[in-house]
């Protein structure tokens, strides 16, 4: 948390994401200057078997998983209830009037997932997101040949099922159309363009800002960090 000790100001709460979780966050979301230049407090929490709370390295262990599905539905549920109780702690006792909601990757995921769910965020950003998770773990097939016919058995519409309980795309977001941003990667592989796509339209068209860039370098740039800063003052999640 970085929060500033002189009354009540706007709150950006940052989801990290898949492998992330700890203090290093701060520097490679640059938060720190969002939380300088603009004026703002912001919250960084743990999501479910990431950071201090993983459990361990074995996949049974893990969420997001390929294998085990389960746990992708009881993490992403338990994502979703830490980050509401989050934002009511923030309002409660807080006083924040104004939160802003970012995520990166699995982060966006979950976000998105939350702005189904709470309609008075005052911005939703999504950065390198999937749409569909089902789809997403269909489409990362396995390096060995030998675990590819596996992966497809376990990948089939069973998985569509499973996982549609847990889908930003079943429901509408609740964050206004003009408050809602989409940046994406183009040359993404793992967060494919295609899944920033559906979310894209699934979120009725709104602000997508396309970069050259891949997963992780997607979010790596003077212009990225630029952007991210308009789209904040834009949404009142700043006081500077």
């Amino acid at each position: 948390m970085l929060r500033h000790d002189d009354g009540p100001r706007p709150w950006l709460v940052c989801v990290h994401g898949q492998g992330m979780g700890r203090r290093t966050d701060l520097e490679f979301f640059r938060l720190r200057r969002l939380h300088e230049e603009l004026g703002i407090n912001v919250l960084v929490p743990v999501l479910p078997l990431h950071g201090p709370r993983r459990a361990g390295a074995r996949q049974d262990q893990h969420f997001v998983s390929n294998v085990y599905p389960v746990n992708n539905v009881l993490g992403l549920a338990q994502s979703a209830w830490d980050l509401r109780r989050c934002l009511a702690w923030l309002r409660e006792h807080e006083g924040a009037s104004t939160v802003g909601l970012f995520g990166f990757s699995l982060g966006s995921y979950v976000g998105s997932l939350v702005s189904t769910l709470d309609d008075d965020l005052a911005c939703i950003v999504s950065v390198v997101p999937s749409g569909d998770l089902a789809e997403a773990l269909r489409t990362s097939e396995p390096g060995l040949p030998s675990k590819r016919r596996a992966h497809r058995e376990l990948h089939d519409e069973r998985s569509d099922l499973v996982h549609g309980v847990v889908s930003p795309l079943t429901r509408p977001c609740r964050v206004p159309k003009e408050r809602r941003f989409i940046v994406a990667g183009q040359g993404d592989r793992i967060a494919v363009p295609a899944g920033a796509t559906q979310l894209w339209r699934h979120w009725e068209e709104p602000s997508i800002k396309w970069r050259p860039r891949g997963h992780v370098t997607t979010a790596w740039s003077a212009d990225y960090d630029n952007h991210l800063i308009e789209i904040l003052r834009a949404s009142d999640v700043a006081i500077a």
